[in-house]
């Protein structure tokens, strides 16, 4: 058969051959772009997850670090904690019992207990603050684990979208393929229909 000269059966032969290679390319793109559109979507749909969870990771570290600051604050392993000042005004008390016991000329006369009166209760030892302070701790501790547990799935999801893009990609070029096919098929079925 020749392609400048074809006889009209071989025409149309090739004709149909072409047409149904047509279709066939036809339908695997249609499959091809239907699985391109749902690897996007999805990539779409993981890349706002990944965004969301950075988000909230993001704010849960400053609230851990702002929790973490107010337990040094409390417990005292930060300078100028509530312990520190706590301790400066018991000695503030006992000071001005001592200035005021001195200030008494009788021996006889009982001084009230400002020291006592005015002494304040470490966190540890006032129950309020040291419930607090170990609530401060749990959810510390939570939140910890929780920014943990949304690194992890932060990781899952950027492993995930890393093989969308290579789904992506072949896709892509899937459907170039099958384009030239089409674009070749076509071709084909232009040049022998004008034997027929």
């Amino acid at each position: 058969m020749s392609w400048n000269d074809p006889t009209q059966s071989e025409a149309m032969e090739e004709y149909s051959r072409s047409r149904n290679k047509y279709r066939e390319t036809s339908d695997k793109k249609q499959a091809a772009d239907k699985r391109l559109t749902q690897a996007t979507e999805r990539k779409n749909t993981v890349t706002a997850a990944v965004s969301r969870c950075r988000s909230e990771k993001r704010t849960m570290e400053e609230t851990i670090a702002e929790l973490d600051r107010i337990i040094k604050q409390l417990d005292g392993t930060s300078a100028g904690g509530v312990p520190e000042v706590i301790d400066e005004a018991n000695a503030a008390a006992k000071r001005a019992e001592e200035s005021f016991k001195s200030s008494i000329l009788c021996e006889d006369v009982k001084s009230a207990d400002i020291e006592g009166a005015f002494t304040l209760k470490s966190v540890e030892e006032h129950k309020d603050s040291l419930e607090a302070l170990e609530a401060l701790k749990r959810e510390k501790y939570r939140l910890e684990t929780a920014a943990e547990e949304l690194g992890r799935q932060m990781d899952t999801l950027s492993a995930e979208l890393t093989g969308l893009n290579g789904t992506i990609s072949a896709a892509s070029a899937e459907q170039a393929d099958l384009k030239r096919e089409l674009d070749s098929a076509a071709f084909e079925m232009s040049h022998y229909k004008k034997y027929i």
